[in-house]
């Protein structure tokens, strides 16, 4: 039970209590209620360092973008960005796969590589980010869950973590440096 049962003991007991005791318990309630108001600021920073994070994105993006933007392929930034993001995610995962697959196998799994790579000219933006964050969750399942978990396919999970938590670091500190000094 633990809170429930801590809140019924207490009810019990508060006639009991002294006077001091009762406010100490009254003004730790109230504090309680402090901490919960200032999660709305912590997640006000989170939303900001989120947003830092995917105008970092842009500007490393940039470029590249740019540039196949210039041999005139009918390509959207969205597109772009499932690429790059799928690429970086998923090739530790399909590296070690390799290895171990048979050319039956491998044959397969190119398949659905190339298929990756023409899904955003087949499906909505929408359609394609939830399928991606399926396949991402399924993937991380695999790798840190369950029965099948070895060390083998931690470090996989961990290899795929690493693309978007090293550009949440590089926006952190490129927004730390770009701060004016107070």
């Amino acid at each position: 039970m633990g809170v429930a049962e801590d809140f019924f003991n207490l009810k019990k007991q508060w006639v009991s209590m002294s006077l001091v005791t009762r406010v100490i318990f009254s003004i730790s309630f109230a504090l309680s209620f402090l901490s919960i108001a200032s999660l709305a600021d912590s997640v006000y920073k989170f939303k900001g360092f989120i947003l830092e994070t995917v105008n970092f994105w842009r500007e490393i993006t940039r470029p590249i973008l740019e540039f196949i933007l210039q041999l005139d392929l009918p390509i959207e930034t969205w597109q772009f960005d499932y690429w790059v993001l799928v690429s970086i995610t998923f090739l530790p995962y399909t590296v070690v796969r390799w290895r171990s697959l048979t050319l039956a196998d491998k044959l397969i799994s190119s398949f659905f590589c190339m298929a990756y790579f023409i899904f955003p000219f087949l499906l909505s933006e929408k359609t394609l980010l939830l399928s991606v964050v399926f396949g991402v969750y399924l993937i991380y399942l695999v790798c840190f869950f369950g029965p099948w978990r070895t060390p083998a396919s931690l470090l996989i999970g961990f290899r795929m973590l690493s693309p978007p938590v090293l550009v949440a670091i590089l926006a952190a500190i490129s927004e730390g440096i770009a701060r004016p000094i107070v």
